[in-house]
């Protein structure tokens, strides 16, 4: 576990995030194989935050192909920690942070996928409709951002 913790420190002075995000995942498994579920769920999630930091700088739709795989087993993992975590303690609110980290991804792959193509989801709204909806959705990625950290 050591020289896990010490990669981390090492992939960030090169700057090198994905690997940093691979590092704190594999910290992560390592953690929930030895039943610190709660330790590790904090990798993952730092995993995800890491790759939600990335996704906006990828170009070209291999290159977010690709990385939507590498992210999505990092949001698989985090959501396998939640329920697992629900099974030792039910009632605690895990299975819904669980459901939210799986919308989220769908959302995220769906949100790739339009801006990839680039769709315009507001074409043919009302203009004042269409204000009203985007200050909601900057609430709500505020709030998505919180959840995050």
């Amino acid at each position: 576990m050591l020289f896990r913790s010490e990669s981390i420190a090492v992939t960030r002075e090169v700057r090198s995030r994905i690997d940093e995000a691979a590092a704190h995942s594999d910290l992560a498994r390592l953690l929930a194989k030895k039943d610190d579920l709660k330790g590790a769920l904090a990798e993952a999630q730092e995993a995800v935050r890491i790759h939600e930091a990335m996704r906006a700088e990828m170009v070209g739709a291999d290159n977010r192909a690709s990385f939507f795989a590498i992210t999505r087993d990092a949001y698989e993992l985090v959501i396998e920690l939640l329920q697992r975590l629900e099974a030792l303690s039910p009632g605690q609110g895990y299975v819904t942070r669980a459901l939210e980290t799986s919308e989220r991804a769908r959302a995220r792959s769906l949100l790739d996928l339009l801006a990839e193509m680039r769709v315009d989801i507001r074409q043919g709204v009302d203009a004042k409709r269409s204000e009203e909806h985007t200050s909601e959705l900057q609430s709500r990625q505020y709030l998505v951002c919180r959840l995050l950290l």
